[in-house]
């Protein structure tokens, strides 16, 4: 069994390979450090917020989860409601 020198492993290569402070580009998917302002494969700028996975996707879920819950109690009250 042979073992390679950490001298022949390139520090960017190392870092991506055992996951140090990286995290996958929104735009292409690949492997790029989580400071990178943008990703050397497709160009694109990335916010921290993007790599979080936070933004338009989070709101529109809790829009819709609160309509439903404000649905949901319209119809209790109604149901409940004495007939007047």
């Amino acid at each position: 069994m042979t073992y390679q020198d950490d001298d022949s492993y390139d520090d960017e290569q190392w870092k991506i390979k055992n996951h140090i402070n990286t995290a996958s580009c929104p735009h292409c998917g690949k492997t790029i450090y989580d400071d990178s302002p943008r990703c050397p494969f497709c160009g694109q700028y990335i916010t921290s917020r993007q790599l979080l996975g936070g933004g338009r996707s989070t709101l529109t879920f809790i829009g819709i989860a609160l309509l439903f819950l404000a649905l949901a109690m319209f119809l209790i009250s109604w149901l409940f409601s004495p007939p007047w």
